[in-house]
């Protein structure tokens, strides 16, 4: 997708306000409101920071978004997986069950995240 489009589906989402999905063939949104609004808004407008980690026990990667707190905990902080994606995060937890993931452990999932829009500054700590 160009900025141009994104910032067009962007301007049709922020008009939307009955919160229904688009159905409208014309319309590029094509009904898929939550994931392009949320790769929209992280394209267009911010850099996030992130920390790619690697579960200890089972070698899964996790990225932490420290600076993301959309929660009423102020310990929870986004976080993002190839499984269940999208999800809150305790961070001290997760940095206590996990070390640091290396580029080449975490590059297919950095490649989904710049997929769906997230412009990513990779951080070893915050």
């Amino acid at each position: 997708m160009t900025k141009e489009l994104l910032k067009k589906i962007l301007n049709h989402l922020q008009n939307n306000t009955s919160g229904d999905p688009c159905y409208d063939p014309s319309c590029p949104c094509e009904g898929e409101e939550n994931e392009v609004s949320k790769a929209l808004v992280i394209e267009i407008e911010e850099v996030i920071n992130a920390v790619f980690r690697k579960y200890v026990d089972n070698g899964d990667l996790l990225v932490l978004f420290p600076y993301e707190n959309n929660y009423a905990d102020p310990e929870y902080y986004e976080s993002y997986q190839h499984i269940g994606q999208h999800s809150a995060a305790h961070y001290k937890h997760c940095l206590s069950i996990t070390d640091l993931a290396k580029p080449e452990e975490y590059a297919a999932l950095k490649r989904e995240l710049e997929g769906i829009g997230y412009n990513l500054d990779i951080r070893k700590r915050v």
